[in-house]
């Protein structure tokens, strides 16, 4: 089954600053990771939860998320996204 390219407007690679296509699994999770990190923010802002599972568990999975961006060859827009180098979409 072959992948469709699919623009992201306003995604540009942090190296070049040019927009850059991805690939349906590749925009699968930049924006996964970019979910992931708002539901961080979020749960950051409740006293209960700020030391607490639901938190620890948020880490594990943008930790995962990161991991499958390296695998699909990504890491540098998921790297530019965790440092808030790139603004998500």
């Amino acid at each position: 089954m072959d992948e469709q390219n699919v623009a992201t407007p306003g995604q540009a690679r942090p190296e070049t600053g040019r927009i850059r296509t991805y690939t349906l699994l590749q925009e699968h999770y930049l924006l996964r990771l970019v979910r992931l990190m708002h539901e961080r923010d979020e749960l950051k802002k409740i006293p209960a939860s700020r030391d607490g599972w639901l938190l620890r568990l948020c880490d594990r999975g943008i930790y995962a998320t990161f991991k499958e961006c390296n695998d699909v060859g990504i890491k540098d827009e998921a790297l530019a996204l965790l440092r808030g180098e790139l603004a998500p979409v």
